[in-house]
């Protein structure tokens, strides 16, 4: 929210490397505007379930929601010049305390709001409704894999994962999309 000096990535792009496919990257320390959104390509919000764009949607959240209590915080803590969300948040705010908890469940906030944001409640549920009965035209097809393949065209309608736009559903009420893509 504070203009703030970070390290971020640039990458060359001499003639050679574009013809070899590769671009090389360092990192350079510069300044950031207030306002500017800095995503690492390398680590979405809430790791393999999430996409750019729910990253992005989980930064305007904080952004719209938030803004007065980061500000806040950067008053009380001068070292506080932005905010950098954890991908992978702690699962319970039992243990916390005072500016950990209230941080904690900002970051619950925006984790919660982002779905909601990208896959709207109608169009979700009417292309759930559609791509789920085109995909019961393939014979021998079980629950599960029409399951699968329904969240997987979701995902790519939208432009999140196959597990965000699972978790949409699972909000929305559709249970049985809780068996697809088990994975520990």
């Amino acid at each position: 929210f504070n203009p703030s000096f970070e390290d971020v990535y640039e990458y060359d792009s001499y003639m050679v490397q574009r013809l070899k496919g590769k671009k090389e990257r360092h990192l350079v320390n510069k300044e950031i505007k207030a306002g500017t959104m800095l995503v690492n390509s390398d680590a979405y919000f809430m790791g393999d379930v999430g996409s750019t764009l729910n990253t992005i949607a989980h930064e305007i959240i904080h952004w719209e929601k938030h803004q007065k209590f980061f500000e806040i915080l950067s008053l009380l803590n001068e070292d506080e010049t932005n905010l950098s969300c954890a991908v992978d948040p702690e699962m319970s705010p039992e243990h916390l305390k005072g500016v950990q908890k209230a941080i904690w469940w900002a970051e619950w906030q925006a984790n919660a709001l982002a779905p909601r944001i990208l896959m709207p409640r109608t169009v979700f549920l009417g292309l759930f409704q559609q791509i789920y009965d085109e995909q019961w035209n393939c014979p021998y097809m079980f629950l599960g894999d029409v399951m699968e393949r329904t969240l997987e065209k979701l995902g790519k309608c939208f432009g999140v994962s196959k597990y965000a736009a699972k978790t949409r559903a699972i909000q929305l009420g559709i249970d049985t999309a809780e068996g697809a893509y088990v994975f520990v």
